[in-house]
């Protein structure tokens, strides 16, 4: 038995922009994973596959034969559409019976009328006493994850990879993305499953063209994932300590109906569009740009003590001799690289009609930005009412959080104990998915 697991996202700098290979977006793989272990089982059926997510009470069947995969009941579109892309890869004829059971860790999900229980290793897990379909999701990347892990697991069952191997990760993003996108009925960014699969990283989507109408066909699948699809994901990290700390605010948005509003009005107006996508993609490189500079600053050890006692608000009104210590640029820029990031979603938001930063978002953001160690923060990804995004120094996220759970504008908030993770994919101990009887 192996048990493997793929990481949660924030997409921090590039909303919108991720969706246009001209443009390049931040995001910062998260500590809470999608996990699955598998093992076959030669006393089994052969050609079958059960899957289940003991957390949810969920359980799948099927079976492979002819190179056409069959339900044998319940049906999951993300769990089925990525057997369908392994299988017409890796096109193998009789093989013993497959058991793959998914995990999730607590900070995908709502934690209400949920039973704790740890694995052997003391890993903390929520089984939940609803089904899945009606437990209220974070926006952390659940689906991507999935499929991510499940065709980790697959291909690992099958072949031979190395997860150290920039070959075998690109072979796990190309196929993910192609099931991903089946499953989800239509082509999208892709960053979710980039970053499930890399990492923390720089990216630049892939031609959507590549992936277009591909078949669940081995020589179709196969031309199509061993090529070079041209992306971009550099791997990346934040500096050293620096957090991203990440604020579940238990709205709810519509995502496709947020970008479909948007790319309206691309279509609609072609010159405005792209002069705020200048500006916002301006913003973002010179956030990216910032934080690099920062963590590499001379004096940076006493500038993490210095921005855990001053808000991003505080440190813009600083005396020039106060602005001489910071050596100027790279703290001051990331904080108005953040300004300027939300100024340009707002202004798109107004454009286009839709709530990318809607007031209480903004509310929230600029009330972070007058509490100690908070360096700047966006609603990430689409935007809307899910979540909010800081980055923080970390020494300081005690004090942040007793801050704001003393103001009642952030009654409705709750902070997701999350770490920036560098690695995608990765082999795990199998104590950490198994349990006492």
């Amino acid at each position: 038995m192996k048990a493997f697991s793929a990481p949660s996202k924030a997409l921090l700098a590039g909303g919108y922009l991720v969706l246009d290979a001209n443009y390049s977006s931040f995001v910062i793989a998260l500590s809470a994973r999608m996990g699955a272990t598998i093992h076959s089982d030669s006393t089994g059926p052969t050609n079958t596959i059960f899957v289940q997510s003991p957390q949810f009470e969920g359980k799948w069947s099927y079976t492979y034969k002819d190179g056409v995969l069959s339900s044998l009941g319940k049906r999951n579109p993300f769990i089925e559409s990525t057997m369908e892309a392994v299988f017409a890869f890796l096109s193998p004829s009789t093989f013993h019976c497959i058991n793959i059971t998914i995990y999730s860790d607590p900070e995908y999900h709502s934690q209400e009328d949920t039973v704790v229980r740890f694995s052997r290793n003391g890993r903390k897990f929520l089984f939940h006493e609803k089904d899945i379909s009606k437990v209220p999701k974070t926006g952390l990347g659940s689906s991507a994850g999935l499929v991510a892990v499940l065709t980790t697991a697959l291909l690992a069952e099958f072949s031979k990879i190395d997860l150290e191997s920039t070959t075998d990760l690109k072979t796990i993003h190309n196929l993910a993305q192609i099931a991903h996108c089946k499953a989800q009925g239509k082509i999208g960014s892709g960053f979710d499953i980039a970053s499930a699969t890399f990492g923390s990283i720089v990216y630049r989507r892939f031609d959507p063209m590549l992936v277009d109408g591909v078949a669940f066909e081995q020589r179709q699948i196969k031309d199509v994932v061993l090529q070079d699809w041209k992306m971009v994901a550099e791997k990346c990290a934040l500096p050293g300590g620096i957090k991203l700390l990440m604020g579940d605010v238990m709205g709810g948005s519509e995502t496709p109906k947020l970008v479909s509003k948007v790319l309206q009005w691309r279509r609609d107006k072609p010159e405005e569009s792209y002069e705020l996508w200048k500006k916002l993609d301006e913003a973002n490189m010179s956030l990216i740009e910032s934080l690099n500079q920062l963590a590499t600053s001379s004096n940076y050890t006493d500038l993490q003590h210095f921005m855990s006692l001053h808000s991003a608000n505080s440190i813009t009104k600083l005396n020039n001799n106060s602005r001489n210590f910071l050596e100027s640029k790279p703290l001051l820029n990331v904080i108005s690289s953040f300004h300027n990031i939300r100024k340009q979603l707002r202004i798109m938001g107004e454009k286009t009609g839709t709530d990318i930063e809607p007031p209480s978002q903004t509310q929230l953001l600029n009330e972070c930005s007058d509490i100690p160690g908070v360096l700047g923060g966006v609603v990430p990804g689409a935007g809307g009412f899910d979540a909010i995004c800081l980055l923080v120094v970390r020494s300081a996220i005690d004090d942040i959080i007793q801050t704001t759970k003393k103001n009642p504008a952030f009654d409705s908030v709750t902070w997701l104990d999350l770490e920036e993770e560098s690695e995608g994919v990765q082999e795990e101990n199998i104590q950490s998915y198994l349990f006492a009887e």
